[in-house]
């Protein structure tokens, strides 16, 4: 408004002097949003500066108070006369013989032996060391150490497993309980005790069938609690080896991985002995040793379902062994076939232990290998080889229909001829054997030694 009414220079000047302070006014802002940024650098410095002052104060307070001490209260102060004597006594013999007689009258002193301290302790549970600070009988005890001695050397590197704001915690409960009880060394026992107390189950085998769950419990005593911790199975260990049975019972310090151990050893001696009573009555001749982990399940549900799982096993065997002799030979294993007329047709009347070899350069043949049992020999099989043929079905996801089927003679394992020495027949030589009268070269070890063949001239 007052621009007008002045001259063309003043105005300019005006206009100047404002975007000069216009200026200057914004250079302020940008430096303050700049140092905005450190600000918290420079509180930290403040505070750091103004904790300094304070204790350059408390310094000079106390060296104020000190010299204070010194001119007016420790003017008279003189040391005690040296004792010589108890000194002389001490380096000559290592003993304090010159009690104080109070001292010697204190009943408490058979107790406080080292350094005026007392220790209970109870081995693999806790140890608690406690004094007195006076000689008057009314004087609570006090708890000066406690140190839980419950630990697992095999885990946790040795740690302790108790951690040290939970040993805190008990020392001042327990603490608190010297002062209160009538009494109170009998109410600190109880008291660890029963913070210590606990109950691990742990499951030693997966339930499978009718067997149960074996567990194994370690806790207090419940009719006796001034025992050390106790070991408990359920079910009850066998008494089948008095020093495998000890050692699961027994408990030097906390170690669970070497229980559960113990306990699996003692258990399972007494499962193998159980097993060896009766593959022994199965077979009186042969000593046999359990080793396979699938027989697991027969074993802990019903003992004597074990020999029809042995048999079984052996069959297996047999068809591992068969698969095994002519995997390098262009054919194709199995151990069951779809056929239309499997009810009507002889194959049906074979053992259900039998295996089917697919001939792969002439898919309408088979050789079927039947494996039966021995009589009074339950370690052997026997083996009846078999020739089939099929028809081609219609479709491919259509069954095959079984025709031909005839047996091998039994005099075909004639034709296997072996050395004394246990040597290949020499390959060229002729040979004319059995009922047969076929020429041959002999037996003639191929592929990777599994498998024998002979050929024919």
């Amino acid at each position: 408004m007052k621009l007008p009414r002045k001259s063309d220079v003043e105005r300019k000047i005006e206009i100047v002097q404002f975007a000069s302070r216009t200026r200057q006014l914004f250079v302020r802002l940008l430096a303050l949003v700049k140092w905005a940024n450190d600000a918290g650098k420079v509180e930290k410095c403040a505070m750091i500066s103004s904790f300094l002052d304070q204790q350059a104060i408390l310094f000079v307070d106390t060296a104020d108070r000190l010299a204070s001490l010194a001119r007016d209260a420790l003017v008279h102060a003189r040391l005690p006369s040296f004792a010589i004597p108890y000194a002389i006594d001490v380096l000559t013999t290592g003993s304090y013989p010159r009690l104080p007689t109070c001292i010697r009258q204190c009943p408490l002193l058979s107790l406080l032996k080292a350094n005026g301290r007392v220790k209970f302790r109870v081995e693999g549970e806790f140890e608690a060391t406690l004094t007195v600070m006076g000689d008057d009988p009314e004087v609570p005890w006090r708890l000066l150490k406690l140190e839980i001695l419950v630990e697992d050397k095999e885990t946790g590197d040795g740690r302790a497993l108790v951690h040290s704001m939970q040993i805190d915690f008990i020392h001042q409960l327990v603490q608190s309980r010297l002062f209160a009880d009538e009494k109170p060394l009998q109410d600190m026992y109880n008291c660890l005790r029963i913070l210590l107390k606990f109950e691990t189950c742990t499951v030693l085998g997966r339930k499978t069938g009718t067997a149960s769950v074996h567990k194994v419990t370690i806790k207090i005593d419940e009719n006796d609690v001034s025992k050390p911790l106790q070991i408990f199975h359920d079910p009850p260990l066998p008494a089948s080896d008095s020093k495998l049975v000890e050692r699961a019972m027994k408990i030097d310090h906390l170690s669970i991985e070497k229980l559960l151990i113990d306990s699996v050893h003692a258990r399972a001696h007494q499962k193998l002995q159980e097993l060896k009573a009766i593959l022994r009555s199965f077979n009186a001749n042969e000593n046999y040793q359990a080793t396979l982990e699938d027989m697991e399940k027969s074993v802990n549900d019903d003992m004597k379902r074990i020999i029809p799982w042995i048999q079984q096993l052996k069959f297996w065997l047999g068809q591992q062994r068969c698969k095994q002799s002519i995997k390098h030979l262009p054919t194709i294993t199995t151990e069951t076939l779809q056929l239309s007329n499997y009810s009507t047709h002889p194959i049906g009347n074979l053992s259900k232990n039998k295996l089917f070899i697919k001939l792969t350069r002439l898919p309408q043949y088979y050789i079927v290998v039947e494996m039966l049992e021995i009589p009074n020999k339950p370690t052997q099989l026997s083996y009846k080889y078999y020739f089939m043929s099929v028809s081609t079905p219609d479709r491919e996801d259509s069954p095959v229909t079984a025709l031909l089927l005839q047996q091998f003679k039994d005099n075909i394992q004639d034709l296997i001829s072996y050395t004394k020495t246990g040597k290949q027949t020499r390959t060229g030589t002729k040979h004319k054997l059995s009922n047969l009268e076929i020429p041959h070269q002999g037996v003639q070890v191929e592929g990777d030694g599994f498998s024998h063949a002979i050929r024919l001239l």
